[in-house]
């Protein structure tokens, strides 16, 4: 039978409760959908002749691919004898890709589906690369809202919350068009056809 001091049993019980008492948070959860306009042609000219037009109907800003992504961030608090905490935060990611899609990808040469794999390949990763900033802004918001100190009263906890969230937010979406600018909208990264 395992025996324990006082001291042992103190320090055991005050772990125990600093375990019990750290405030619970959730982790991101995304939602990612998908999207698809067809794009006709036997070559790479054709191809690319059917993606403008198609692109102008089906996607924002008439790129060839759009991500659009909106964040939520939730936060719960609580009060105790030290003040006003978070005691609790989730964040909640939607995705949206708008995409092309090879109409009979199989029928087309060697060549152009080796140009389109290569091309779509690239692409994908451009906009893997937009969802990675809404991602990034979730974690940080999470991890700006788990640090804040306990406040003197909950409604200016609430209230600077958002406002740190908010800034957080703002200055993912800036960079996120700062990605675009770099990338030349993928382009750097090899999203160019034909």
């Amino acid at each position: 039978m395992l025996t324990m001091s006082f001291l042992e049993k103190k320090t055991l019980f005050g772990l125990t409760l600093l375990i019990w008492f750290q405030p619970a948070f959730a982790e991101l959860e995304i939602r990612e959908s998908y999207r698809y306009y067809e794009v006709y042609g036997d070559d790479p000219i054709a191809i690319r002749q059917s993606m403008n037009k198609q692109r102008k109907a089906n996607v924002k800003g008439g790129y060839d691919a759009y991500v659009s992504w909106f964040l939520r961030w939730r936060f719960k608090y609580s009060d105790d004898l030290n003040g006003c905490y978070i005691s609790n935060v989730s964040t909640q990611l939607k995705v949206r890709y708008t995409l092309p899609r090879l109409s009979n990808l199989a029928a087309k040469t060697k060549s152009t589906q080796a140009r389109w794999r290569a091309y779509y390949d690239a692409l994908l990763e451009h906009e893997h690369g937009h969802r990675d900033w809404g991602v990034n802004a979730a974690r940080a918001i999470e991890s700006k809202l788990k640090a804040m100190p306990y406040y003197r009263n909950c409604l200016d906890l609430r209230i600077d919350a958002q406002r740190k969230a908010s800034h957080v937010l703002a200055t993912y979406l800036r960079g996120e068009k700062n990605y675009d600018r770099i990338t030349r909208h993928g382009a750097t990264q090899g999203a160019l056809f034909p």
